[in-house]
């Protein structure tokens, strides 16, 4: 009865153990975890009109940015009870389309339209970016200075996301913790841009005008979704077994 006894107790404490060491060697195991990666467009078109006393150059201009933004996501740990996301956005493209309507004194007046892919692959979209000048003929030019940022709004079911939304006016990474009583979630991302431009028009060299168009902010498409992992609590019973087996046939031999 006591060798029985003590078969049991040295089964059920070798058991604990062995559960704990590999729920934190699973955990090791799964940790930083990889998801899929989406692509996310964006169309935003803001309009600016200026007009200068008489005798000063007006204009009009309407300036459409198209960018493409690629969302991806690592995680520390599975779920539950909670998952630090890292999620990165970075520019895949982006391209620059300005129609514009110039009155000039004396000279006549300039009409046309230009597009240029932006020349760093569209990470001018976000914060500040340099000047972008746009030729419109031997004397004029049109400068672009966009100012960008991103936001993206998470939802997950059955659970919390914080912080929660998050922001960017720099291409990078943002943190944030989900949340759950669920062995796997999915974390649901509707994204936004927000952005003004502004616009300058220089004659012979001269900045002779400028002005910034109003915020505004630009739903994307489509809405990216990540599955956070789940603790796999199937290895578990498998080790389980093979632990008790270990012991038992430990046991027998230390008997003989």
């Amino acid at each position: 009865m006591r060798k029985i006894l003590k078969m049991c107790i040295l089964t059920l404490a070798t058991a604990a153990i062995t559960s704990c060491l590999f729920s934190a060697s699973i955990g090791r195991a799964f940790a930083d975890v990889s998801l899929a990666s989406t692509d996310v467009s964006y169309t935003a078109s803001r309009n600016v009109s200026y007009t200068g006393p008489l005798g000063q150059v007006s204009f009009d201009v309407n300036v459409t940015l198209q960018c493409i933004t690629t969302y991806s996501t690592t995680t520390d740990g599975v779920l539950p009870p909670s998952s630090t996301c890292h999620l990165n956005v970075a520019p895949k493209s982006g391209n620059l389309t300005v129609d514009y309507h110039i009155v000039r004194p004396i000279r006549a007046d300039i009409d046309g339209s230009k597009s240029i892919p932006l020349p760093q692959g569209g990470r001018e979209l976000l914060g500040n970016s340099p000047p972008i000048p746009i030729p419109i003929d031997s004397y004029g030019t049109i400068t672009i200075v966009i100012h960008g940022r991103l936001s993206a709004s998470l939802s997950v079911e059955n659970g919390s996301v914080n912080p929660n939304p998050l922001e960017w006016s720099s291409w990078g990474t943002n943190d944030t913790v989900v949340s759950a009583s669920m062995n796997k979630v999915t974390l649901t991302l509707n994204t936004t841009y927000n952005v003004y431009v502004t616009v300058s028009v220089s004659i012979s060299g001269f900045n002779v005008a400028s002005k910034d168009s109003d915020p505004r902010q630009f739903s994307g498409s489509p809405s990216p979704t990540f599955v956070v992992p789940e603790y796999p609590e199937f290895i578990i019973l498998p080790l389980f077994l093979a632990a008790i087996l270990l012991i038992a046939i430990v046991h027998k031999r230390k008997e003989n």
